[in-house]
């Protein structure tokens, strides 16, 4: 018992505990709650629980507990509906301001772009003009230095140097007189390399000497007349291609001289 107007309170049953437990489960899933959210699992456990105490017993639908339940769920629907078109409302306002602001940016490109331009081509000319600076103090502090260290000397170019008119060296003519020295000498060389090794006889007294054995007579060598067109073509080739060899190496020595290969 209570003062006043007040009542005391009935002890809760399991069948109204269980139909609380269950709208409370249903305010649940209407706020879309996932079945592993920690609130939905207890109170599901705590309704199978429930539900095995009283047997699965039918509960009183008609009773006003459910329907007020059920307004009440159905108010927190429309709540949530609401604040979700407020928000709504509320970021649509917003999207003019943000197209307008993207607006200016995506028109003020240009004259940023054109400012950047301004300003990296004042940092160049600046860059450049201090790179001068630099190299002139350079130059003005090594010309320091060398005037302290030679105590104000000073040099005059008396004769000034010039180029020769012709190399010193290689001598062309000199080489070219000693490669047809050696030419020649190989030349000599090789004939007589070759007379040398040649062990025919060339008349009778070396065949006396070499078998000692009297000569009675010698038949002179008699040349036929293939012999001689093939001699003749032979001294005719060999003669052409020293020509041409000449020839070739005399234009050779001409067009490197014109064009400055060589010095004579």
């Amino acid at each position: 018992p209570g003062s006043g107007n007040a009542l005391a309170r009935q002890p809760e049953t399991d069948a109204e505990r269980l139909q609380r437990l269950r709208y409370h489960l249903n305010i649940l899933q209407a706020k879309k709650y996932t079945e592993k959210h920690p609130e939905m699992r207890r109170t599901k456990q705590l309704i199978a629980q429930l539900e095995r105490q009283v047997g699965n017993q039918q509960l009183p639908r008609q009773s006003s507990l459910p329907v007020n339940m059920e307004v009440q769920r159905l108010q927190l629907q429309l709540n949530d509906i609401e604040a979700n078109i407020k928000q709504l409302r509320a970021s649509q306002e917003n999207i003019p301001a943000a197209i307008a602001k993207y607006q200016r940016w995506i028109e003020a490109a240009p004259v940023r772009e054109a400012e950047w331009n301004g300003l990296t081509r004042d940092y160049a000319e600046l860059r450049r003009h201090y790179d001068e600076l630099v190299a002139h103090n350079l130059a003005a502090q090594s010309a320091e230095f060398i005037e302290r260290n030679q105590k104000g000397s000073k040099y005059k170019i008396v004769d000034p140097a010039h180029l020769p008119a012709k190399p010193s060296k290689p001598n062309f003519v000199k080489i070219f007189l000693a490669a047809l020295a050696a030419g020649l000498a190989m030349s000599v060389g090789t004939i007589l390399a070759l007379d040398f090794m040649d062990t025919s006889f060339k008349d009778a007294v070396e065949i006396e000497e070499d078998i000692g054995v009297p000569v009675v007579c010698s038949i002179s060598y008699i040349e036929m007349d293939t012999e001689i067109r093939k001699e003749r073509f032979w001294f005719l080739l060999s003669a052409t291609l020293l020509s041409l060899y000449g020839v070739a190496l005399l234009v050779t020595i001409v067009y490197l001289w014109t064009r400055g290969k060589i010095i004579i």
